[in-house]
């Protein structure tokens, strides 16, 4: 339900309004939020680059609830704005050098004081780092930066300063007679035109660039007036929103192709389920099989079970009052295979493996042939694991609930193992329509405030520079290696920016709602199934009710039926007060188990 309006009564009472309200592309706020990152947020936008360009060999994970292929343009876009921004900023300080360098050496000692004063600033608040700042925080309040920038506006263009620092370390270097005999002629230290036009011509591009960023998001990232498919009308809006991904659409063109038929996941390190969010919920069962008295049982295989659990699934599209937005009718089951970089690279002389990279030289496969993935199903090699992913998104596909199921079975045992996820929003602040960035005000200021403080950002702006050049000659086939970081996903696009829990109680209950009704309707079908087999299900119901009545309690597992006393209180230490929740856990980047 997004743009359509309800016209259903309730118990009698006067139908909901029929008017229809117009909100173009609804479900792609998650796509508009991610993209207004990429110009507002520098970070995000280089590890988007670095994770999905730098190595164009690297596999593509899933981005579910996200064009991934999109915010990636955009990302692209930023960084290559950013890069001729720094590099024309570098030139002038160079030539600034030549001309005057007296005034260079002035203007990054007021460049270190501001770096400094927003490093003790950071530190007053707890923050270490600028990763470590929340979106749209400045690191000094706004007035109080203006009025430093002017003060070092009045320093450039003055000589009170000149000769406030000569007069402090003038007597370091020079005796009291080449003092007397004016050894340093003041006239050679007076900023003249070239030094005024340089410093303007700087100045000029920070302005531009903060004014580029202010005009995306009025004009294009606003609450439905964002389009991904939109095209740039005039030159302004093509250099600011198209100009920069082009020579990379052959790795764009693959991050799409993923989103559309990708069933194959190959990560590097720890982390299986890459692009799926933060573990929610984790278990698994094994059962011995006992057949029923004076019955034969029927031949009963991991197909045959997945089948089922597919078909119970299937059954919980048409609730439409069992969950809100009628969200379960784009309940997605697919199967899903995973195997790590580590993995394929030692098994690489098999043939499955040659199949999923065939030459070393390009990406792994992000899709395999469905007789494959049936063989896989049943008589998986260890170094590949087969799921059925069951996947629901939601609140405008800012949230989605992923659960995992694998089943492994013969004659006499069955195993059943479940990893639930969760894919929180990303920070709200990229969801708003108050970014101060998109304050005239506010663009303007901090335009000033980065002008001051440029000569202590030239080596970060530098570093980055020479980055993009090696992303440049990597995307060419320079400098590759053959290693598992190379071909492994490490994070999705969307992970990069994704907040802790929901925005809203009410998406965080909601990701406990679908994975307990995915869990309960799984438990159901396999019942059934091995009932219809001619299996006994007592001990398999056993444990799938020891399994439903496990609860997490902040980040704590706590197994029982009852539990009784007064004003009971537990501690566990190292726990986060912040991650509670019911049932399926807390939405929190380190998941518990129940």
């Amino acid at each position: 339900m997004t743009a359509e309006s309800l016209s259903s009564s309730v118990s009698g009472s006067t139908p909901f309004s029929t008017t229809r309200i117009e909100a173009p592309q609804l479900d792609d706020e998650a796509t508009r939020h991610l993209s207004v990152a990429a110009h507002i947020d520098e970070e995000f936008a280089d590890r988007a680059v670095s994770e999905f360009v730098a190595e164009p060999r690297r596999a593509v994970p899933p981005s579910p609830g996200v064009d991934a292929a999109a915010v990636l343009r955009q990302a692209l876009v930023a960084s290559r704005r950013r890069l001729v921004r720094d590099a024309v900023l570098v030139v002038l300080f160079v030539l600034l050098l030549v001309v005057n360098v007296v005034t260079a050496m002035t203007w990054l000692f007021l460049g270190l004081v501001w770096a400094l004063v927003a490093l003790f600033s950071r530190r007053a608040q707890g923050q270490q780092t600028r990763a470590q700042r929340e979106p749209g925080e400045r690191p000094f309040p706004v007035t109080g930066a203006i009025l430093f920038a002017l003060f070092g506006l009045w320093a450039l263009l003055g000589t009170d300063l000149y000769l406030l620092l000569l007069r402090m370390f003038a007597p370091l270097f020079y005796s009291p007679r080449e003092l007397r005999s004016q050894v340093i002629p003041m006239g050679d230290i007076t900023p003249g035109p070239g030094v005024f036009l340089i410093l303007l011509a700087a100045l000029a591009v920070l302005v531009l660039d903060r004014l580029g960023v202010r005009h995306l998001l009025l004009r294009h990232f606003r609450y439905g007036v964002y389009r991904s498919d939109q095209r740039a009308a005039s030159w302004w809006d093509r250099l600011l929103r198209d100009w920069g991904w082009r020579p990379y659409s052959r790795r764009i063109e693959q991050v799409a192709a993923t989103a559309e038929r990708g069933n194959l996941v190959v990560h590097d390190g720890w982390r299986a389920f890459v692009g799926s969010g933060d573990l929610a919920r984790s278990w698994s069962i094994a059962v011995r099989l006992r057949t029923e008295e004076d019955e034969e049982p029927r031949p009963l295989s991991p197909t045959t079970l997945y089948e089922a659990v597919a078909s119970e699934m299937e059954s919980m599209r048409s609730s439409d009052q069992l969950a809100p937005g009628f969200r379960l009718r784009g309940l997605s089951g697919t199967p899903h295979a995973v195997v790590s970089a580590h993995s394929l690279m030692r098994y690489r002389h098999e043939p499955l493996a040659r199949n999923i990279l065939p030459d070393p030289e390009s990406s792994p496969t992000t899709s395999l042939p469905g007789d494959v993935m049936r063989e896989i199903t049943d008589r998986s090699p260890e170094w590949i694991r087969h799921y059925r992913c069951y996947r629901v998104e939601s609140w405008h596909k800012e949230l989605v609930s992923s659960s995992y199921l694998h089943i492994g079975c013969d004659e006499r045992t069955l195993y059943v193992e479940w990893n639930a996820f969760q894919l929180n929003p990303v920070h709200p602040y990229y969801g708003r329509e108050d970014w101060w960035e998109a304050r005239l005000p506010s663009a303007l200021g901090q335009a000033l405030v980065d002008f001051l403080a440029l000569p202590a950002s030239l080596f970060r702006r530098i570093r980055l520079m020479i980055r993009s050049a090696a992303i440049a000659l990597r995307s060419v086939g320079f400098g590759g290696r053959i290693v598992p970081s190379t071909y492994g996903a490490r994070n999705s696009i969307r992970e990069l920016v994704a907040a802790y829990r929901g925005e809203t109680y009410f998406q965080d209950m909601d990701a406990i709602r679908y994975v307990k009704l995915m869990e309960r309707k799984a438990f159901s079908a396999i019942i059934n199934c091995l009932r219809d087999h001619g299996y006994s299900t007592e001990e398999f119901e056993g444990n799938a009710n020891a399994v439903i009545n496990n609860t997490i309690i902040n980040g704590s597992k706590v197994s029982g039926l009852v539990i009784g006393g007064k004003e009971n209180q537990v501690t566990v230490g190292g726990a986060n007060p912040g991650q509670a929740a019911a049932g399926v856990g807390a939405p929190s980047r380190a998941g518990g188990k129940g």
